[in-house]
């Protein structure tokens, strides 16, 4: 199947995003009362860059902005205080990019990054209101996560297009 200009259009921010970047480690939020602000997860990509994602409906939002220089996700209107928690994550450099879209609809279910031998990855599963996050899982598995973690995906049959750091483009693929 051929991307449409919605696919293309998310697939190519991914791409710039995360080809050829390291992901240094995993960023999650705290609010002022200590509960952790499960709709955003920030990937710290190298020295001072970030990927932002904040799950908003049924398409998550996208930043490259860290939360105290640019609010882009607009937290500070809804809490007093952030506190960053870092995951103590081991760094890869991405190597290869999945993402899993809703067949039925323009929403993106997932995204997988993961090194060039696989043997490190993140996943990136986004809900109506929150962004889960799955570490060193393998890309066999990614499916079966999904369809355990949401109910409402166990008979939907992704549509996937992944590339490979170098490739010249996105292709339609299973998992």
């Amino acid at each position: 199947m051929i991307p449409s200009v919605y696919h293309t259009s998310f697939l190519k921010k991914i791409q710039i995003l995360f080809e050829g970047n390291v992901i240094s480690d995993v960023i999650l939020l705290r609010d002022e009362d200590g509960h952790l602000v499960d709709d955003v997860i920030f990937l710290a990509l190298g020295v001072g860059r970030v990927a932002g994602f904040r799950a908003n409906g049924m398409n998550p939002l996208i930043s490259r902005n860290h939360v105290d220089d640019f609010d882009d996700f607009n937290l500070y209107a809804l809490y007093t205080r952030i506190e960053k928690i870092s995951q103590g994550f081991s760094e890869f450099s991405v190597g290869f990019s999945g993402v899993l879209f809703n067949p039925a609809y323009n929403e993106v279910v997932a995204i997988f990054l993961a090194s060039e031998d696989f043997s490190r990855s993140v996943l990136l599963a986004f809900s109506v209101d929150e962004v889960l996050i799955f570490k060193d899982c393998e890309k066999a598995d990614v499916i079966r996560i999904l369809k355990s973690r949401f109910l409402q995906f166990q008979d939907v049959d992704f549509l996937i297009f992944q590339r490979c750091t170098g490739d010249a483009g996105w292709v339609n693929a299973d998992f």
